[in-house]
């Protein structure tokens, strides 16, 4: 195996040039010189020693994902932005997957701090909002709006595409509106009280009553969709329509529908969050509100190799979202209010 020095030698330079080319810090070094050394290094099939790297350093260009949930669609392309952006700038991504249970978030965050992580992006819960605050490292949330801390965070104008969706279906006639809380949220964390004063400004403004009964809280995936359809199909007045808590749980209602007879959108209309590939393959295909998860991931990453390079950045990147109009709701004369 070939070393600095081989490649030092074969370039006709100092081995301090060949170390900082191939770290990446090359500044005050000559394009010219430096693809002499580029070229040598690869002649040499030179393997960078990145053991011996972070001994040095400190740093071992690792950074750790922390997602609920990597069967959705969703996460993995979240991570594939992080990682893509990361990969270019000589970083690696580990990612782990913790079924939304706290039992595994603090496994995964004892793991960055003993196998020496430079960085963390994570997806976190409420419950660890004082564990994160204690942890003495760089740290971006991914979404987590309703989180009291300090950390970055990059997420999309989630609340903002709500509105949009219940003004969306109001237009169609719809009064006896649904929507689904997050499971993982406090009843009185933030997101869960924005997501019902979005809720209750639209009804108010609208005059429309306020049912408990439209408000339902189901686990997010399609066997939280299957769980939901089975909900509404015993209700006495059920909702005309209704927004789901992510895709997954409205592909799982819309599936779920079909078996229990209740046709999708002449009885229900349904609109899912996120547009994952399989909303526009469902039949009916799916309105949704669409997020731009690979520039979520994107985002992350270049905010945190900014912070771990002590290097100012906003606290708070909200991406725009947009709705997707496909087939899943239908116009109707409306209800009584």
């Amino acid at each position: 195996m070939y070393s600095i020095l081989d490649v030092a030698k074969l370039a006709k330079v100092s081995k301090s040039t060949v170390s900082r080319v191939l770290s990446g810090d090359s500044y005050g070094v000559s394009d010219k010189t430096k693809a002499k050394v580029e070229k040598a290094a690869k002649e040499l099939g030179y393997v960078k020693n990145s053991l011996a790297s972070s001994l040095r350093t400190n740093k071992t260009k690792t950074i750790l994902l922390i997602i609920p949930d990597i069967t959705n669609n969703f996460w993995a392309e979240v991570a594939r932005g992080a990682q893509d952006f990361l990969e270019k700038h000589d970083y690696s991504l580990i990612m782990v997957n913790t079924d939304w249970k706290s039992d595994k978030y603090n496994k995964y965050l004892e793991l960055a701090l003993s196998k020496g992580v430079d960085g963390i992006l994570i997806n976190s819960s409420t419950s660890l909002t004082s564990k994160l605050n204690n942890i003495d490292l760089p740290i971006v949330l991914l979404g987590n709006a309703y989180l009291e801390s300090h950390f970055p965070r990059v997420g999309s104008n989630t609340l903002e595409g709500f509105n949009e969706a219940l003004e969306f279906l109001y237009k169609n006639g719809h009064t006896k509106i649904g929507v689904v809380a997050s499971h993982t949220d406090t009843v009185g964390g933030k997101s869960h009280q924005n997501k019902l004063s979005i809720y209750h400004t639209f009804l108010e403004n609208h005059s429309i009553r306020f049912n408990k009964n439209y408000y339902f809280s189901v686990g997010y995936s399609m066997e939280g969709g299957k769980e939901l359809a089975t909900l509404i199909s015993k209700m006495e007045n059920p909702p005309t329509a209704i927004i789901a808590g992510n895709d997954l749980i409205a592909v799982g209602l819309i599936n779920e529908c079909r078996e229990l007879n209740i046709k999708v959108p002449d009885d229900l209309s349904i609109i899912g969050i996120d547009d994952i590939p399989i909303s526009s393959i469902i039949h009916p295909s799916l309105t949704t509100i669409a997020k731009p998860k690979r520039d979520v991931g994107e985002k992350a990453a270049e905010i945190i190799i900014k912070v771990i390079e002590g290097q100012p950045v906003n606290k708070n990147y909200k991406l725009p979202v947009n709705l997707v109009i496909r087939d899943t709701v239908k116009k109707i004369n409306g209800d009584l209010k």
